[in-house]
């Protein structure tokens, strides 16, 4: 049985016997700005519902060369999984601090993806994920964010995320307590730092706890060197 179809609506066979549904307007009739395919939803209803839509929007558009309301999420690209992840559980069960930060980062993943023409997600490639992350490298002098700007974009950041309070610096030395913690010596935190292995000292020494942790960490030290020591050998200390 032949199915009536809606204008340019363009069927494509699966190897299951089902069907996918795509909007390819031609070029000589599309408006400036018009994305050429558009994915329909595989539900004949709903697809019927999305052409119909498209179908009105299209002469409309060519009869004001203005455009109207945003054409739909195509199945696979950013916009939709933006769309999917907003209406899912996981994202409604966040904090309110949360879904703000979680909307200031997705702006910028829209606007990207926009620029690039909202390809599938399967089309995004190494390159074009490197280009998206170029937009957050200084493009003065091609130089990569100075300290000031690091500290202006960590700043809009942590406002974002209700923790105005939070500071980098802070950051840092709760990493070095953490790192100091898990046993790492002076050398080893200042590696993953870039302090000085006096300032480290200085930071533990100010913020790292005397407690169990510490000490265990001590004790576990001292078992682990007596273990490869001849038995019987003591040192004596004057």
């Amino acid at each position: 049985m032949k199915l009536d179809l809606p204008k340019y609506v363009c069927p494509r066979p699966r190897k299951n016997g089902t069907m996918r549904f795509y909007f390819r307007v031609p070029k000589h009739v599309r408006p400036e700005g018009w994305t050429p395919t558009l994915r329909l939803s595989d539900d004949i209803v709903e697809m019927f519902k999305q052409a119909e839509t498209l179908n009105q929007r299209l002469k409309a558009e060519r009869t004001t060369g203005e455009p109207l309301a945003p054409q739909i999420n195509r199945q696979g690209t950013i916009p939709w999984l933006l769309e999917r992840y907003y209406q899912s559980t996981r994202y409604k069960n966040l904090a309110k601090s949360t879904k703000e930060l979680y909307g200031f980062c997705a702006k910028d993943i829209y606007a990207w993806s926009k620029k690039a023409g909202h390809p599938h997600v399967k089309h995004i490639t190494r390159p074009l994920i490197f280009r998206f992350l170029e937009q957050f490298v200084s493009t003065k002098e091609a130089n990569r964010y100075t300290r000031d700007q690091f500290s202006s974009q960590f700043g809009r950041v942590a406002n974002a995320a209700g923790l105005s309070h939070c500071v980098f610096r802070t950051l840092r030395h709760t990493a070095i307590v953490r790192l100091a913690r898990a046993g790492c010596t002076h050398s080893e935190i200042a590696s993953v730092s870039g302090h000085t292995d006096a300032s480290v000292a200085n930071i533990l020494r100010r913020y790292l706890p005397r407690d169990t942790k510490v000490a265990d960490n001590a004790i576990s030290k001292l078992e682990s060197t007596r273990a490869t020591e001849p038995k019987n050998a003591l040192i004596y200390v004057k």
